[in-house]
């Protein structure tokens, strides 16, 4: 299975620990360790997963300990939980980043004490498209209210994200 054998594509730490994949990834930039964590967001997502404040308090504690860039992505619905997310990592993660919504949040900043943050990075896929998915799909989908397999969207991708300078 790909996630077992990978040494650069992270799981969500904060899955049950006997699931396949690595909970951290660490990256050698030119003698800089560079450490990434994933963990998701539990308000409005419906899965059963541990705590991620926890899952990443662990990781700093752990995997993470002597990196000198430690940059985590939460992967969750409320903006809420992001802020909060950031907020409580403020000083202890160089960088935190959120994901999820698909739709980029114009609140990048650099928190009071040095964490840099922004509440969602948005969408990598298609640009005609209603978060990635078939447009017509989606909305027969959303009208209808009733299940059907998403269908991805064709033509022109964009990649949304952010370049973060660490000093």
């Amino acid at each position: 299975m790909l996630l077992k054998a990978s040494d650069c594509i992270a799981r969500p730490s904060n899955y049950p620990s006997d699931t396949p994949g690595r909970c951290v990834i660490t990256i050698d930039i030119k003698g800089i360790k560079v450490g990434v964590l994933n963990v998701l967001g539990r308000v409005f997502m419906n899965l059963p997963v541990s705590c991620p404040f926890r899952a990443a308090e662990d990781a700093l504690k752990g995997a993470l300990k002597g990196c000198d860039v430690t940059v985590c992505d939460i992967h969750a619905e409320a903006t809420s939980e992001k802020v909060a997310f950031g907020r409580h990592f403020d000083g202890r993660f160089s960088l935190v980043v959120g994901s999820h919504t698909n739709v980029p949040t114009a609140d990048e900043s650099v928190l009071s004490k040095g964490t840099g943050y922004v509440t969602d990075l948005g969408m990598c896929g298609p640009v005609e498209s209603v978060i990635g998915m078939d447009s017509d799909a989606a909305i027969k989908r959303l009208m209808s209210a009733l299940p059907s397999s998403y269908k991805v969207a064709r033509g022109d991708a964009i990649l949304n994200g952010i370049v973060a300078e660490y000093d």
